[in-house]
């Protein structure tokens, strides 16, 4: 859904676009995510000013367009905090995820000692930074909690976890860019301007 605008070009109208703007693959692994569909869901989008994601997910739609800004929306609170803190931290934030991704981490011990924090902290950021570890080496990046509401998907030994040249680099993870003028979420019915400052995908 995009709020339609004035003099913007339908995305649909983009056949020159480098392949790899088109094919920008998120960092986050997501069961039914729109990554391969995105030539197709591209096509179907209207022109505007803002793109509105429903069920953002891994974010595949708003990683491979255009709009001046986007509200990105999900049930999932862990999911829209881990974009907050990326939005508002970038590459500072990515960095500490890398700590994570190394053959010390990539086993079964850790990661269950590791999911035991994530349920446990009440640390927003760390909660965040653990969402995404716990995302690239669980069960087929299945997203699962119990009736507690503590995430409970088993360890998915993964020999690599950062496969498809996904790897939380800044070059990579980071292919959102700040810029203006809003980027804001929404879950749970209700939406948090996150400041005067926008995710879009960089300019190659």
């Amino acid at each position: 859904m995009a709020k339609p605008g004035r003099r913007r070009p339908a995305l649909a109208v983009k056949p020159d676009l480098p392949a790899a703007r088109i094919g920008v693959r998120p960092f986050l692994k997501w069961p039914g995510g729109k990554y391969r569909l995105v030539p197709r869901i591209r096509a179907a989008l209207t022109p505007g000013k803002r793109l509105i994601e429903p069920f953002v997910g891994s974010g595949a739609v708003f990683l491979n367009t255009e709009y001046e800004t986007y509200l990105l929306a999900d049930s999932n609170p862990d999911l829209i905090e881990l974009y907050s803190q990326l939005r508002q931290e970038g590459p500072t934030f990515i960095d500490d995820c890398r700590q994570l991704f190394n053959p010390d981490h990539n086993h079964a011990k850790t990661y269950y000692t590791l999911r035991e924090e994530f349920n446990g902290t009440g640390d927003r950021r760390r909660k965040s930074v653990l969402f995404v570890y716990l995302n690239r080496h669980c069960y087929n990046g299945l997203c699962r909690y119990n009736a507690s509401g503590g995430f409970n998907t088993p360890f998915g030994r993964h020999a690599k976890p950062w496969k498809h040249g996904c790897r939380p680099s800044p070059t990579t993870a980071t292919t959102p860019n700040l810029s203006t003028p809003i980027f804001s979420t929404r879950c749970g019915g209700r939406a948090r301007a996150m400041s005067s400052t926008a995710i879009r995908p960089t300019s190659r």
